[in-house]
């Protein structure tokens, strides 16, 4: 095996992994209303979003660092400001859009919560049926425009 295959190999994991982290921190974004709140009010910091929306700030402020440098946000360093640049709000916030995408994140999210079932299901067989996904999982198919 050439040097060069288990190098291209990390670096697909590792753009993997980086892919399913900034997942879930769109998913957080779109469940707790965090772009819809940028949305609504543009530039903000962690603590002007934290005491609109009654959240942690410190929380809110790490979440921020991280869809930041997932290029979710814009971020200007110097006032700690973070703001939907309006493609972002196109695949973010607008809802049934050509490019909407935050139904798919919650999909996303719920989709990987019966992953111990999943697990069962490869020892014993069997399946995993609609039941054991949660309802989020449902209400999330409905706004990623599937007509399943």
């Amino acid at each position: 095996m050439s040097e060069t295959k288990p190098k291209e190999l990390l670096d697909q994991a590792i753009r993997d992994m980086a892919g399913a982290f900034s997942a879930r921190l769109c998913a957080i974004g779109v469940e707790m209303g965090i772009f819809k709140d940028l949305h609504q009010n543009g530039r903000s910091t962690s603590e002007q979003i934290a005491t609109r929306m009654g959240l942690n700030e410190r929380y809110l402020r790490e979440w921020l660092y991280g869809i930041v440098l997932s290029g979710y946000l814009e971020f200007d360093i110097t006032t700690r400001e973070a703001w939907l640049s309006p493609q972002q709000e196109q695949v973010l916030v607008q809802e049934g859009g050509r490019f909407a995408q935050f139904g798919t994140f919650k999909l996303l999210n719920s989709a990987l919560l019966p992953y111990e079932k999943l697990l069962s299901v490869f020892r014993a067989g069997g399946g995993v049926g609609f039941e054991d996904y949660p309802p989020a999982l449902w209400e999330a198919l409905d706004h990623t425009g599937c007509s399943c």
